[in-house]
């Protein structure tokens, strides 16, 4: 046999092997040729944009289409480049002022460098996540309560944050903003607390300059918790009785004294004096 003639003979032998083991593990051998044929080629759908790397190194941008790869040696990773939205999880937050807000943000990105979204950060949407969770605390830390009203302002100031920080991993903000601000229960309540005392506090002062002394003052405004209205009415009343009973002190028939008068004369009209105090006081906190 010649040296042709056996090769001949090698490669029927060999082709005969193949197809009869092809026939007879079909079923077993598609799989394995699917994901062989699948490893050649990779299809970048539109509002997508891919990134090829040639053992382990990012060579080139691929726009949408198919792109033919060489199976163990290239990769193709794609990710879309189309606007998308970013809904942050709940945050609790402190101001300065030691209150606690619970904030939501919504964020509207697309990605302008694919070969930055995936070479320079290891997750990107995890990483815009923990970066706006940043963010969004320092620039509510210096927020009065009165300024975390006013969401306006707080919208700018956030794209601008991050704005700045998200561009090196070629990200570019859409719209970034603060769907809600709340105040915490906590918080709630003691911010009612503070305004309780502020309104007791100048309701008591109104009282001490309508000449109520500050001992029968003290009970009106103290206790418990009012609303705000009928804490006003109740401090007008007691204004009104307050000027009533000083206008019938004013006509309290009190016995002449003499020009120089004696210790024991003096000390029995002062006691007339309190007694017609007392008895008009008493009168005006019945009526309250």
């Amino acid at each position: 046999m010649t040296a042709a003639g056996f090769v001949d003979t090698l490669l029927s032998g060999i082709q005969e092997w193949v197809f009869e083991t092809v026939r007879e593990n079909l079923f077993a051998l598609a799989p394995a040729g699917y994901a062989f044929f699948r490893s050649m080629g990779r299809t970048v759908e539109s509002g997508n944009t891919g990134l090829l790397f040639s053992l382990g190194r990012a060579t080139t941008v691929v726009e949408p289409g198919f792109r033919f790869l060489i199976p163990f040696f290239q990769k193709l990773e794609v990710v879309p480049t189309r606007a998308r939205t970013l809904d942050l999880a709940e945050q609790r937050l402190t101001n300065f002022e030691g209150l606690v807000y619970e904030v939501d943000v919504n964020l509207v990105y697309r990605i302008v460098d694919v070969r930055k979204a995936l070479v320079e950060v290891d997750d990107l949407e995890r990483a815009m996540r923990e970066l706006s969770g940043i963010s969004v605390m320092e620039v509510l830390w210096s927020r009065s309560r009165t300024a975390l009203s006013k969401v306006e302002g707080l919208d700018g100031e956030l794209e601008r944050a991050l704005a700045g920080r998200l561009e090196a991993w070629g990200v570019v903000i859409e719209q970034v903003g603060f769907t809600s601000i709340r105040a915490s229960r906590v918080t709630l309540r003691l911010v009612q607390l503070g305004d309780t005392v502020r309104e007791r506090r100048r309701g008591l002062a109104s009282l001490v300059e309508n000449g109520l002394a500050l001992r029968l003052g003290l009970p009106l405004v103290s206790g418990g918790i009012l609303p705000r209205r009928r804490a006003l009415r109740a401090i007008d009343r007691e204004i009104r009785a307050r000027a009533r009973v000083r206008r019938r002190a004013r006509i309290v028939r009190v016995p002449a004294v003499p020009t120089s008068p004696t210790p024991r004369a003096s000390q029995k009209q002062d006691r007339i004096r309190r007694k017609a105090q007392q008895r008009g006081a008493k009168k005006a906190l019945r009526r309250v």
